[in-house]
């Protein structure tokens, strides 16, 4: 039986000095030792996250809970192996995916397969899950043929569930996927491609009950990260019971043993732009515009200095702000988020159905590995400008290519090694936009609030850099990406080398004709 960790709290903490400490090393001796910039991961962080969740949701379920991390948003071995050793299964989407987990230790009738990638040329993913019992989600129609024929040709039983699209009246908030022209987020969720249509589950759900080499063990919905607030998933889960409901009727009182809600949850110091701070700032980036067309009236001298005078204006307010604390998070708690259970609970037992012997499955990515992990680099240099008008950057030897996952520009809370911001007043603060080292625009956070006297060779931490963004990193520039060190208590390893130009290089081919003479 696993027990609690002894010490629940950010993993992530300053010292006396105002030091980064990642578990028991120092940021900056990691740095050091593996070089800048670099990826740093706590175990603690990480299975604490799993565990709280598991039992906030299992609190609020009257059946068993299983938690499927979504390990997509970092599918290293070392963490599948971590993972594996807390829970028997994990969500998973392609081939390469299946196979981490398999080599991790997760079990194979505790996977769930989804996703459209499923369907290939030789079949030879797809015959492989179901020759190892992995469970899997129909993502369409056009799927079932094809797992029927392969388990019928193997002699075995497929099992599946149905990846479902519900309709949800009153999911009004804007979705935070779309922060530039705001979408309600029932609609954002149906223009996303993923599940069966409804008119298509129907019959297909007669199919699977009458054949006899297929198992549908139960439902499948994930609807992704559009809202922080628990509004959301009380009329999500609404919705996903009241299909439950029309589906049990269709299919001749079938009930699921399996009910899996799927991720979207926020993680610890969420830095995904809500709509509300995307609005702001497009609302003052208009005026600006607006006045700056004005200014224009009266000749570029008189221009420049009145967006001079409005951007100190601006910079003036954001030096006020209350610096980012790394012991109080404004996102909803990895607790609180236990009570969509109980949301699911209460609207399947108004409907008549009980939960006591249906398992309850989430498959959470950010809130797993999102608070896990930082991301840490060196301060190049500082540049500025005071004409035409006022500007500051801090360069960095890192890049925005590595740090946007999920599908949302993010805007994450930094902490100065050495300089924690609260110590320094607001007239001893500087805003500068936090840039990168490739040849894009690699504008990583804007209008920054940082210490004054921030110089080169300090190191910034990006704090909830665990979820998508070593994954989704790419080689622009023909640069090497960073290491990635696992921490454990007194413990640290490599569980990602640093690439080298070898690397980056290493799957170029020259055709023969090039190379003659």
């Amino acid at each position: 039986m696993n027990k609690k960790l002894e010490n629940p709290v950010y993993q992530f903490a300053l010292d006396g000095d105002g030091r980064l400490r990642a578990e028991q090393f120092a940021v900056r001796d990691l740095v050091s030792e593996y070089g800048s910039p670099l990826n740093i991961i706590s175990q603690n962080q990480l299975i604490w996250n799993l565990r709280t969740l598991k039992e906030s949701f299992a609190r609020h379920w009257q059946g068993a809970v299983r938690i499927l991390p979504a390990i997509k948003c970092n599918t290293s071995l070392a963490l599948c192996k971590v993972m594996a050793a807390e829970t028997d299964g994990c969500d998973l989407f392609s081939e390469g995916e299946m196979i981490s987990a398999l080599e991790s230790g997760f079990k194979p009738e505790f996977l769930s397969l989804n996703g459209n990638s499923k369907l290939t040329a030789d079949m030879a993913f797809l015959t492989q899950a179901i020759e190892k019992g992995v469970r899997i989600t129909l993502d369409d129609k056009a799927e079932f043929e094809a797992i029927e024929t392969i388990a019928r040709n193997l002699n075995t039983t497929a099992k599946i569930r149905l990846r479902v699209r519900p309709t949800f009246p009153g999911m009004d908030e804007p979705s935070d996927f779309s922060p530039d022209a705001p979408i309600p987020s029932e609609i954002a969720t149906f223009a996303y491609k993923a599940g069966i249509p409804t008119e298509d589950v129907i019959g297909l759900g007669k199919k699977a009950v009458d054949s006899k080499h297929i198992d549908l063990t139960g439902l499948h919905l994930h609807l992704g990260r559009h809202c922080s607030g628990m509004k959301f998933w009380q009329v999500a889960m609404r919705g996903y019971a009241r299909l439950i409901a029309d589906l049990k009727q269709c299919w001749d009182g079938w009930e699921p043993k399996e009910l899996d809600i799927g991720g979207g949850f926020s993680q610890q110091f969420d830095p995904m732009i809500s709509v509300k701070k995307k609005q702001a700032e497009n609302k003052e980036l208009i005026w600006l515009s607006r006045i700056s067309k004005l200014g224009g009236l009266f000749g570029n001298t008189f221009r420049y200095k009145l967006l001079g005078s409005l951007i100190n204006f601006s910079h003036g307010a954001i030096r006020k702000k209350t610096p980012f604390d790394l012991t109080e998070d404004p996102s909803p708690s990895l607790d609180e988020y236990g009570k969509t259970a109980g949301y699911l609970k209460a609207a399947l037992e108004k409907l008549g159905i009980g939960a006591g012997d249906i398992t309850l499955e989430l498959e959470p990515g950010r809130a797993i590995f999102g608070s896990a992990a930082v991301h840490v680099c060196q301060v190049s240099f500082i540049k500025q400008q005071t004409k035409p008008f006022p500007w500051r950057w801090i360069v960095t030897d890192t890049t925005d290519y590595w740090l946007v996952g999920g599908g949302h520009a993010p805007n994450y809370p930094i902490v100065v090694d050495g300089k924690p911001l609260e110590k320094y007043p607001e007239q001893q603060r500087m805003v500068a936009d936090i840039v990168g080292k490739s040849c894009g625009p690699d504008r990583i956070i804007g209008n920054s609030c940082q210490p004054g006297d921030i110089e080169p060779g300090d190191l910034l931490t990006f704090i909830g850099t665990g979820a998508y963004q070593e994954m989704q990193s790419p080689n622009f520039n023909s640069m090497g990406r960073p290491a990635t060190v696992l921490v454990y208590g007194d413990k640290k390893g490599l569980i990602r080398r640093r690439e080298s130009n070898e690397d980056v290089l290493s799957r170029e081919m020259i055709p023969e004709w090039l190379n003659a003479d």
